[in-house]
C-alpha cells in the first residue's frame, strides 16, 4: 500500500468517528458531548491541514495551537470518569497548569515549533498515564462487560494513539530537516496509530446503543 493513502485514510477515520457521534447523539452524556466536540475540532483541523498543504502553505501552526485544546478536552473527559477517585484533583488541575505552561512557552520561545516539540510529548505522556489509570480503575470497579462502556474504548484509543506518537512528536523538529521520504514514513506511522485509535473511539460512541 502506498504511503500516500494512509494520511487520507486517517482523515476518513475521523469522519467515521463524527458519523458515529451524530448517530448516537441522543444518547450522549455530558462527558461524551465534550469528546464529540473534540472530534469535531479534529476533523476541522484535519480538513484545514489538507487545504493548506494543497496550496503549498505551511500548516504546522495548526498542530501547535491545537495541542492545548486537545489536552484540555480529552483530560476533562477522563476527569469526568474519575471523580471521587484519588486522582480526581490531580487530573483536573493538570488542565490549567498545562494550558498556562503552553501559553508561557509560546510567549517566551520565538519559534512555535520549539514549544510544540516540548508541549506535545508532555501532553501525550500525561494522556497515556491518565488513560492507563482509567483502564485499571474500570477493570476493578465495573461489573458488566467493559465492551459495553465508553470508558474502555476511549481509554484504549487514547493509550494507543498517544503512546504510539510520543517518540514521533519528540522528534518532530529534527524530522523537519530530514528527507521527504523519511518525513512521509513518520507521518504515515502516525496515521496508522490514528486510524486504529479512531476505530476504538467510534466504538466508544457506538457502544452506547447497547444501553437502554
Amino acid at each position: 500500500m502506498s504511503l500516500f493513502i494512509l494520511p487520507s485514510l486517517s482523515l476518513v477515520s475521523e469522519i467515521f468517528v463524527v458519523f458515529a457521534l451524530v448517530y448516537v447523539r441522543k444518547k450522549l452524556r455530558p462527558e461524551m458531548r465534550t469528546l464529540g466536540a473534540y472530534f469535531v475540532f479534529c476533523l476541522m483541523a484535519g480538513l484545514l491541514e489538507i487545504l493548506l498543504a494543497s496550496k503549498g502553505i505551511n500548516n504546522l501552526w495548526i498542530f501547535h495551537y491545537f495541542t492545548p485544546v486537545q489536552y484540555a478536552l480529552l483530560t476533562y473527559v477522563f476527569y469526568s470518569w474519575n471523580r471521587e477517585s484519588s486522582m480526581e484533583q490531580l487530573i483536573f488541575y493538570s488542565i490549567p497548569v498545562f494550558v498556562a505552561s503552553w501559553f508561557l512557552g509560546s510567549f517566551w520561545l520565538a519559534n512555535p515549533a520549539d514549544t510544540f516539540a516540548y508541549a506535545y510529548p508532555i501532553s501525550a505522556a500525561l494522556l497515556v498515564l491518565v488513560s492507563s489509570y482509567t483502564l485499571l480503575r474500570i477493570e476493578r470497579l465495573e461489573r458488566s462487560s467493559m465492551l459495553d462502556i465508553p470508558e474502555f474504548w476511549v481509554s484504549s484509543g487514547t493509550l494507543i494513539y498517544f503512546g504510539g506518537t510520543i517518540v514521533f512528536s519528540s522528534l518532530s523538529v529534527p524530522l523537519l530537516h530530514t528527507s521527504i521520504e523519511t518525513m512521509r514514513l513518520a507521518w504515515s506511522t502516525q496515521a496508522v496509530a490514528n486510524i486504529v485509535a479512531n476505530v476504538l473511539y467510534a466504538g466508544g460512541f457506538l457502544c452506547l446503543l447497547r444501553k437502554t
